[in-house]
């Protein structure tokens, strides 16, 4: 005897078979409508109209990306966590230093280290120092350790650049070939050099400003 369970198995394993279909039937044109249905909007239409998380579509996401984009940068200026074109302390194009005019026509024009050769080093080693921003700095404590001038160590390396930011501040009238600190800074920064030897005691890149 066949329950209804055993019924059922058996017809799900029931091959079926399938006949000729009769032809699909198009409905007649109606007099007056369009023969094609409704166009369907470009990607460019669907982009500009898609809406993002916060409704304002992909204007809001350009702008987002472009927020991660200043985010993740750094400014080749300062070092700073900002694009290098909307740098806040190199605001202004550098102009031209006077030493440009100097050489300006000139039969022998003056640069630094055209003349002074190549220069192999062969007795040399590295010297690891931490990736804090102050590489000048630790560089300069290394090489007055070897005469017993400063010692080598992150401490160090930032009491120099406060010593030496100090210096840059109270002797803006210095003159160095030709030019006073201030003017270089002046060149080099666009800024006073009050507030470049503020800025230089807390962080920054040093140079050649620091060295002379």
């Amino acid at each position: 005897m066949e329950t209804a369970a055993g019924r059922a198995q058996s017809s799900s394993h029931r091959p079926s078979f399938i006949g000729p279909q009769p032809p699909v039937q198009q409905p007649a044109p109606v007099k007056g409508l369009p023969m094609q249905g409704p166009s369907l909007p470009s990607a460019g239409q669907r982009a500009r109209s898609m809406p993002a998380i916060n409704g304002r579509g992909t204007e809001a996401f350009a702008h987002g990306a472009g927020q991660v984009a200043r985010a993740a940068a750094k400014c080749d200026k300062c070092d700073g966590p900002h694009l290098t074109d909307v740098c806040p302390h190199f605001r202004k194009p550098r102009d031209e230093h006077k030493d440009a005019w100097v050489n300006l026509g000139a039969k022998r024009p003056q640069s630094m280290g055209a003349d002074s050769g190549n220069y192999v080093i062969r007795n040399a080693k590295t010297v690891r120092q931490p990736g804090d921003g102050s590489c000048l700095f630790h560089s300069l404590c290394y090489g007055m350790s070897r005469y017993g001038i400063c010692r080598v160590g992150r401490y160090e390396a930032d009491a120099l650049r406060r010593e030496i930011a100090m210096f840059i501040k109270d002797n803006p009238h210095l003159e160095i070939s030709g030019d006073t600190l201030e003017e270089w800074i002046r060149w080099d920064s666009n800024t006073t050099s009050t507030n470049y030897a503020k800025r230089m005691a807390v962080g920054g890149w040093g140079g050649g400003i620091e060295m002379a």
